[in-house]
């Protein structure tokens, strides 16, 4: 994966796992999940600022993939590697990779699809501060109000 990437460590408990201490396949969602919150989490004061700024009531989740490749095992420690891979007109995709981090093995891989709704549920198209924000720039400075003209006389 290229661009900026997060990475969230997660320990596998026994209650994601099947009775052989095997991870569960639907659990591996809850990592990428974990990964993209971490991520966005990272960036919250930002996060927070956009919510207010754009007026995105919610973040649905509207499509999700999973490659396996590795089995995670209970008590393993892994990373979830996150980064935002495309930011399209009304939807964000995030990309991860888990990897177990004792041998760096990659165990999976896939994606969550979100979109930006507003209050009445609706998806909004992402403006472009918001998908530039995604895509790694700082946070854009809010229009400010005109100064008024001190030489003006009033």
């Amino acid at each position: 994966m290229s661009g900026r990437t997060h990475v969230t460590e997660v320990r596998v408990r026994w209650n994601e796992c099947d009775p052989a201490g095997i991870v569960y396949f639907p659990n591996y969602f809850t990592y990428f999940e974990l990964g993209s919150m971490d991520y966005l989490r990272s960036r919250r004061e930002e996060w927070q600022a956009l919510r207010r700024r754009f007026g995105f009531a919610s973040f649905p989740r509207v499509e999700a993939t999973a490659r396996y490749r590795v089995s995670a095992r209970f008590d393993d420690l892994l990373e979830v590697h996150t980064r935002v891979g495309d930011v399209a007109r009304k939807v964000v995709t995030f990309q991860f990779q888990l990897f177990r981090q004792a041998d760096g093995v990659l165990l999976a891989e896939g994606h969550i699809k979100a979109a930006l709704t507003s209050a009445d549920g609706r998806a909004m198209i992402i403006p472009p501060a918001v998908a530039a924000w995604f895509r790694g720039e700082p946070l854009p400075a809010e229009p400010s109000e005109p100064a008024a003209d001190a030489d003006s006389g009033e």
